[in-house]
């Protein structure tokens, strides 16, 4: 619940994606960009929710390994699980703006339809 506007989001997860209390979470939608951040999530990007909304996977999150091949698994784990896909992926990610920092991205299917659940641990 955002202590500013009073407003919440609720969301569907499988039990295995479904963050914890103290996890960090974003929802994208099925463009990548961000529809809705926790707090965990705020403090973690060193920013506010308002302005993450809109932004685009790459301007949040990379992947932590310097493949080429690690982007496409990261936007490809997302891809698939805003279009309904059932199996919860697993990726190293790190934030966009930040070096030397490994997360474990638990990457999910979400509901409302078309959303994808990124839990960071």
């Amino acid at each position: 619940m955002c202590a500013e506007c009073g407003l919440g989001l609720i969301l569907e997860a499988d039990v295995d994606a479904a963050p914890n209390v103290e996890d960090a979470f974003l929802v994208f939608d099925g463009y990548l960009s961000v529809c809705a951040a926790s707090r965990e999530a705020e403090k973690l990007l060193s920013t506010r929710e308002i302005d993450l909304i809109h932004r685009h996977l790459s301007e949040v999150l990379v992947p932590a390994d310097a493949e080429a091949q690690s982007t496409s698994k990261l936007a490809t784990a997302l891809v698939w699980a805003t279009r309904g896909d059932s199996t919860t992926r697993r990726v190293l990610v790190r934030p966009a703006n930040t070096f030397g920092v490994r997360l474990s991205a638990v990457i999910a299917r979400c509901w409302p339809q078309s959303a994808a659940l990124v839990v960071l641990r």
